[in-house]
């Protein structure tokens, strides 16, 4: 409500006549759009792949901790900073994406999010690298995420913008639901 301009009624007065049909938002024109670009295949699978990353090791966290002996207070403030780290940085992230790059970004994301994994999966009964762990693997997820978001937007026709970003939507939770199921 408080943008200016309006980032709605601006994609609107920039985008040809006629141009917002049903088709062109529909899953299909989303594929289609991201099916066409190197750098949209690249975005989506970022943001797919640094959700389920961010996914996989949250979800077993409060359980990790209970088995040594955490209580639920520690475990509430560890996944208090986890997301604080997935939140409160993502202006530094988006102005990290806009000044050194998309691709930078991206680069810095899949190296916190090894360094997260590292230290989450090594903790054992130390609360307070678990907790570092999870902060990391918040960061990584807000550099992931909204460096993906970028590329994906840049890399694709502004048609197109709304299917795509529902595709990638789409596809980052599948993946993370699967990768979040407990194994059978």
């Amino acid at each position: 409500m408080l943008l200016r301009p309006d980032p709605l009624l601006t994609a609107r007065a920039l985008a040809p006549e006629g141009s917002q049909s049903a088709q062109s938002r529909s899953l299909r024109a989303g594929i289609a759009a991201v099916v066409a670009s190197s750098r949209a295949r690249l975005a989506l699978v970022t943001v797919a792949v640094t959700h389920t990353v961010m996914v996989s090791i949250m979800v077993m966290t409060p359980v990790d901790l209970g088995h040594h002996g955490a209580g639920l207070e520690l475990v509430g403030l560890v996944i208090s900073g986890h997301i604080a780290g997935m939140y409160a940085f993502s202006p530094v992230m988006g102005w990290l994406s806009d000044r050194v790059g998309r691709l930078a970004v991206i680069g810095l994301a899949a190296g916190l999010l090894c360094l997260a994994a590292l230290l989450a999966g090594t903790a054992g009964p130390s609360h307070a690298q678990t907790a570092a762990g999870l902060f990391v693997l918040g960061l990584g997820w807000s550099a992931g995420l909204v460096s993906g978001s970028a590329l994906l937007t840049d890399s694709v026709p502004q048609p197109a913008r709304a299917a795509v970003q529902g595709l990638s939507d789409l596809t980052m939770n599948s993946v993370a639901g699967v990768a979040a199921r407990p194994p059978a």
